[in-house]
C-alpha cells in the first residue's frame, strides 16, 4: 500500500469523547462504538457493519462527508493489523493511511481516514481552493503539476495545461480566472489522472472521484487585481494557497493577496516553490522572513513547517478548525520533492460545513453563457438549499431591482448532467425564457415557492457596514466612491455616512459607514464581506444593516442639514 492509499473516512479518537457528546451518546454507547471499530477492523461482520454505518452517518451529518480516525496505543489494536476497503459503494470506505506512514508517525498508532462514497455524481465531495501569489512564483506551474500528475520540465510544460488564452501561453502569465479540477479515485484515494497522451475530461473525473478540489487559478499581476479579487470573493473558496517563489520570497503582491485573504478570514496555507534551483541561504532567508511576517502582529498566524505525514495529518486537523494556523510546503515542481505531502494535505482537508441544505436554494451568478440549442446557462455556486430540474425561481435583480421568474431546465456539474445540485457545490443551470443580455454577474437565482401570492425577494441600494481601512494615502470623507466587491456583485458605490467618526476616515481606521450604489439595486444580506478599493485605497468590512428607501431619505435629509449649518 503506498503512501497516497489514504483511507476514505476519517474519524478522530482523541475527539471521540466530544462528537459523541455531539450526537448525544453517552459514555457506555460511547465504549460500545470504540470497540465495535476495532473488532470490525480485525473480524469483519454485517451486524457490526450496519452499527458503524449508522453511527458514522450520524457523524457525517454533523461533521460533513469526511473524518480522521485515531487508533492510539491507550486503544490496545495490534498495529500490523492489515486493513482492507469495504468494498460497496454505500459503504464508507476503510483504508489505512499506510504502513509506512503510520510506522513514520508512530509505531504504535493508527490513522484512518473516513470519506463517504457517492453514488452519484452529485453526492460527491467537493472543496473550492483559491491560488494566490505574486507574479512568475509558479501558480499556474504547480496547478498543472498538482492536476496532471506530471513534472515541470523548467521551462513552463506544465502551466502550458492550464492556460485559457493563446496571449497567457505566450507571455507566461495569468490574466483571467482559469479553474482545473483534481479528483481522489473512490477505491485508493489517489490521484485521477490520464496518461501522457490523454487528459481526462471532468466527467470522467467527477465519476471516479469520492472528493473533487476545484482551483481557481487567480492573476498575480497588479494591473489584473480586480480580476483577482472577483474570483476571490465570487468564488467562494474554502480555503487559500498562497505560492511564493523561494528566489523571490514574500515580494509584491504576494503581501497584497495575504492581506486580502486575512481580511475575508480564510484559512491559507502556503507553498514554496522552486527550492530546487534556489542556493541553501536564500532559501533560509525566504523561510526566516515568510515566518517573521506570519507571526507579526498584523497576521498573528503560527506557522506549521510540514516534514511528514504526521505534520500533514496535525495541519489538516488544526487548520479546518483554527484560523490561527498556517501550513508552510516546501515543493520543486521539477523534481517533485515535497508534492506528495502537498497532495496528501489537500486530500486529508475537510470539506467546511457552513453550507445549509434544507433552507430556501439560492444561487449566485458568476458567469453567463448563450448555448446554441439550450440558450442561457448561467454557473455559480449554491450557497444554500438544494436545485432540482423543474424547479421555478427568481432571477434578478434588474436596473429597477425588479425580480421575473425563470424555470431551471438541466444542471451541469463538472460538465456532467445531474438531476439536483446541493448547497457548496459548483454548477451550471440552463435557464428558461431568459434572454442572455438580461444576465450579469452578480444576479442571483432565488426559489420561488407554490403561493401565487410570494412575496417578490427585495434589492436595495444602501446598506451599512463595519469597515476598516487598510491603506489610503490622505482622508476619506463623504461622497467618496470606490468600487466594492461583495461575492460575485462589482459596483462603484458612495459613502453617504460615516456614524463613528468626525466625517473622515485614515488608514487603520475603523468605522460604521453607509454605503450608497450609484448604478442598480443589488441582492444582499446581512454578514456578508466586502473589499473596497480605488487606486491603491483598500478598505474591507461586513454588512450590519440593509436600509430601505425612507431610510435613505432620512440620511440624505440629514446630511443636507448638516451642510447647511
Amino acid at each position: 500500500m503506498t503512501l497516497e492509499n489514504t483511507i476514505q473516512y476519517k474519524v478522530d479518537f482523541d475527539a471521540l469523547d466530544e462528537q459523541m457528546a455531539n450526537l448525544n451518546i453517552d459514555s457506555d454507547t460511547s465504549d460500545i462504538v470504540f470497540k465495535t471499530i476495532k473488532d470490525q477492523i480485525s473480524d469483519p461482520n454485517t451486524e457490526r457493519e450496519d452499527f458503524l454505518i449508522q453511527t458514522f452517518n450520524k457523524t457525517f451529518e454533523i461533521e460533513g462527508p469526511q473524518t480522521i480516525f485515531t487508533i492510539g496505543p491507550n486503544d490496545k489494536i495490534d498495529s500490523s493489523l492489515n486493513i482492507e476497503s469495504v468494498t460497496p459503494t454505500d459503504k464508507p470506505e476503510l483504508n489505512k493511511i499506510s504502513d509506512k506512514a503510520n510506522h513514520q508517525i508512530s509505531p504504535r498508532t493508527l490513522y484512518y481516514l473516513f470519506r463517504k462514497i457517492p453514488t452519484r455524481i452529485e453526492d460527491t465531495m467537493e472543496i473550492r481552493i483559491s491560488v494566490l501569489g505574486n507574479v512568475d512564483a509558479g501558480k499556474s506551474t504547480i496547478l498543472g503539476v498538482l492536476t496532471r500528475n506530471i513534472l515541470d520540465n523548467g521551462r513552463g510544460s506544465a502551466r502550458s495545461a492550464v492556460f485559457r488564452h493563446k496571449h497567457e501561453i505566450d507571455s507566461g502569465r495569468t490574466s483571467s480566472i482559469g479553474m482545473e479540477i483534481m479528483g481522489f479515485d473512490k477505491e485508493s484515494s489517489e490521484v485521477i489522472t490520464g496518461d501522457q497522451n490523454r487528459t481526462l475530461p471532468w466527467p470522467e473525473i467527477a465519476s471516479r472521484s469520492s472528493k473533487i478540489v476545484a482551483f481557481h487559478d487567480l492573476a498575480g499581476h497588479e494591473k489584473y487585481l480586480r480580476t483577482t479579487v472577483f474570483g476571490l470573493t465570487g468564488g467562494l473558496p474554502e480555503a487559500v494557497m498562497l505560492v511564493v517563489g523561494a528566489n523571490a520570497g514574500m515580494i509584491g503582491m504576494a503581501k497584497e493577496h495575504l492581506g486580502l485573504t486575512l481580511a475575508l478570514k480564510l484559512p491559507v496555507f502556503i507553498v514554496v516553490t522552486k527550492v530546487d534551483m534556489c542556493p541553501a541561504n536564500v532559501l533560509e532567508a525566504t523561510i526566516k522572513q515568510l515566518f517573521k511576517l506570519l507571526k507579526s502582529n498584523g497576521c498573528r498566524k503560527v506557522p506549521l513547517y510540514i516534514k511528514s505525514t504526521k505534520d500533514v495529518i496535525e495541519a489538516a486537523t488544526l487548520h479546518s478548525g483554527s484560523d490561527r494556523t498556517c501550513p508552510v510546503f516546501l515543493v520543486s515542481n521539477v523534481s517533485g520533492n515535497g508534492l506528495d505531502l502537498l497532495r496528501n494535505y489537500i486530500n486529508f482537508y475537510p470539506q467546511s460545513n457552513k453550507y445549509n441544505r434544507n433552507k430556501p436554494a439560492i444561487m449566485e451568478i458568476r458567469e453567463s453563457y448563450s448555448v446554441p440549442f439550450v440558450g442561457t446557462v448561467v454557473s455559480g455556486v449554491v450557497w444554500q438549499g438544494s436545485v432540482h430540474s423543474g424547479d421555478q425561481f427568481w432571477i434578478g435583480p434588474n436596473e429597477f431591482g425588479q425580480f421575473t421568474t425563470t424555470v431551471i431546465k438541466s444542471i451541469h456539474n463538472n460538465r456532467s448532467p445531474v438531476s439536483v445540485s446541493f448547497a457548496g457545490q459548483s454548477a451550471s443551470f440552463a435557464l428558461k425564457k431568459v434572454a442572455r443580455k438580461d444576465v450579469r454577474k452578480g444576479l442571483v437565482l432565488i426559489s420561488k415557492g407554490t403561493d401565487v401570492n410570494e412575496e417578490m425577494p427585495k434589492a436595495y441600494y444602501c446598506f451599512e457596514a463595519d469597515v476598516l481601512i487598510l491603506y489610503h494615502s490622505t482622508t476619506i470623507d463623504l461622497k467618496y466612491q470606490a468600487v466594492l466587491h461583495c461575492r460575485a456583485i462589482r459596483q462603484t458605490a458612495r459613502i453617504v455616512s460615516i456614524c463613528d467618526q468626525e466625517d473622515t476616515l485614515r488608514t487603520g481606521d475603523r468605522a460604521k459607514v453607509v454605503f450608497r450604489f450609484l448604478v442598480r439595486p443589488e441582492y444582499l444580506t446581512v454578514g456578508s464581506k466586502i473589499i473596497f478599493r480605488e487606486g491603491r485605497t483598500k478598505g474591507v468590512g461586513k454588512i450590519t444593516r440593509l436600509l430601505s428607501p425612507e431610510e435613505e431619505r432620512e440620511i440624505m435629509k440629514h446630511n443636507i442639514s448638516q451642510k447647511n449649518k
